[in-house]
């Protein structure tokens, strides 16, 4: 399945699915899904964009409304988690994950669900230490600290991620989980990033949370944004060569690595369908009773034990796995007659069908809104009723250009592709890998709490893995057969970059430090 990465959207939806539609159209080869690794911005209308924490200079509507009205449609499925820059007021109707558009899906405060026979999950929002044992106390319509806080990550969402048993193959994460630059080229980052040394001095550069879901879950592919600059890695897990790719990106602007390809898992012959995760729904079935709104100090454990007996009761009463397209319109677009000095709040139908379904409370239900889960009729006829169908229509974007590197074959010379200005594939050059001495430590039955550093033990042969930063290009470490994780199909991450990119350097393009001021508002 091929796989589009994006790192931070900014509302640019048009630009990355232009660039999208412009790779197929140029080597024949069809995305399956579109990934969007948070700062979506996803604002129907005025007031949404009310409700995004973002500097007055870069408070723009942008295109998603066009995508919800049904003025324009996605051109592939696409996933998307919440960063630190979105509409508030429209991800909290979808707590538990939904539709933000035709073929848009929210994964939620956090989520998993499969699709082509891949398991993806993912974490929304940024850590802040201070709101991280807080339940979620804000509802629309947000006070101005509320639309700050809203989207910090907390300890509820997860303590679900941890609980996770089955192998998990794809995560995302707004923020970088803590310490990952440790296993990458960290001397090019901070050549990219200079005023991100003090943090890496520090070991703040990154969130804990995150490196414990990483330590614990041990995905084989985690995808993140957030800091604005392409930086890849490879974290070892054992000594068998079990270990996580790591790949972040920049967000969508000229001169800017925004976008990479990825091949995981089977080739589909058929349109992906998204699948409910019968072990997450187990997980949120038994961990409903910790959501409080009003808890200022959440004592949670560090698991969720969830049998397999448990998970196939809940399977069997939810119903079908097949995520309903269920999408509807529930407040006003860009260019209506909208209320600009109150919020009117909603309850996502959604929401009510899939709280009803699981048998849990709608929390997303603002105060003042009618229509409990029991009052809905969640028949097939009544979520079929609630669809929309759409036509295509995608504007052309004139400034993308795509390089591609053909990962199978390391000896063939790279395919170039242009939009309308000739240029060479760069040379890549791969670093030597170095050895860190480190020991191997048994995994244990509970979570360990990352304070200091994420430390995790190298492969015993590890001659054998590929250097960090070739994880995009030529090679990829072996796997044994062995893994718990069942064998993926050749990585392959081609770039997506503008003209004026491609003929540069192969390294990360370092930014001079008048460039700080901008990336702290806008990251």
């Amino acid at each position: 399945m091929r796989i589009a990465v994006q790192g931070c959207s900014h509302g640019e939806l048009d630009n990355i699915y232009e660039s999208i539609i412009q790779s197929e159209r140029e080597t024949g080869n069809k995305i399956d899904i579109l990934i969007c690794c948070g700062d979506f911005q996803a604002c129907r209308n005025e007031n949404d964009l009310k409700s995004m924490k973002v500097p007055k200079k870069h408070a723009r509507i942008a295109s998603f409304w066009k995508y919800y009205s049904g003025e324009s449609v996605a051109p592939c499925l696409t996933i998307v988690i919440g960063g630190n820059h979105e509409a508030s007021n429209h991800m909290w109707e979808l707590y538990y994950g939904g539709w933000l558009a035709p073929k848009i899906y929210y994964l939620g405060s956090a989520g998993v669900i499969n699709v082509g026979g891949v398991r993806i999950g993912g974490i929304s929002g940024i850590y802040k230490k201070f709101d991280y044992h807080k339940g979620h106390h804000e509802t629309p319509p947000l006070s101005p600290p509320e639309i700050v806080s809203v989207f910090h990550v907390r300890s509820l969402e997860v303590m679900r991620c941890k609980s996770l048993q089955r192998p998990v193959d794809v995560f995302l994460s707004h923020d970088w989980p803590l310490g990952v630059y440790e296993y990458g080229n960290k001397e090019q980052l901070l050549r990219a990033k200079p005023f991100f040394e003090e943090d890496v001095r520090n070991n703040e550069l990154g969130s804990p949370p995150a490196a414990e879901i990483l330590e614990t879950l041990q995905p084989c592919y985690w995808f993140s944004g957030h800091l604005h600059v392409k930086f890849s890695a490879i974290i070892p897990h054992d000594q068998f060569g079990k270990c996580t790719r790591f790949l972040a990106l920049d967000k969508c602007l000229p001169k800017r690595r925004f976008l990479q390809i990825v091949e995981i898992g089977k080739t589909l012959s058929t349109p992906p369908v998204l699948e409910y995760d019968p072990e997450w729904l187990a997980i949120l079935s038994d961990t409903a009773h910790f959501y409080n709104p009003l808890n200022f100090d959440q004592k949670l454990p560090p698991f969720a034990k969830v049998s397999e007996e448990r998970i196939e009761a809940v399977s069997e009463k939810f119903g079908s796995m097949i995520i309903p397209e269920n999408f509807s319109i529930t407040v006003p677009v860009y260019g209506e007659n909208v209320s600009q000095d109150r919020y009117d709040p909603s309850a996502n139908p959604q929401s009510m069908i899939f709280c009803a379904k699981l048998g849990i409370k709608n929390e997303t239900v603002p105060e003042g809104c009618t229509g409990m889960p029991g009052e809905l009729d969640i028949s097939r006829d009544s979520e079929a009723n609630m669809s929309l169908n759409t036509s295509a229509r995608v504007t052309r974007l004139d400034n993308s250009a795509i390089n591609f590197i053909n990962d199978d074959t390391p000896a063939k010379k790279k395919e170039e592709v242009h939009s309308f200005k000739d240029f060479s594939a760069p040379e890549i050059k791969t670093p030597t890998p170095t050895k860190k001495k480190s020991s191997l430590k048994p995994k244990s039955s509970t979570p360990v709490i990352l304070k200091r550093r994420l430390t995790l033990p190298q492969p015993k042969n590890s001659s054998q893995l590929t250097s960090p930063d070739n994880i995009d290009t030529e090679t990829k470490p072996p796997l044994s057969e062995s893994e718990s994780v069942p064998a993926k199909k050749t990585i392959c991450l081609p770039e997506i970059t503008s003209p004026e990119e491609a003929g540069t350097a192969a390294g990360l393009i370092p930014p001079g430090m008048e460039e700080k001021k901008e990336e702290e508002e806008e990251g």
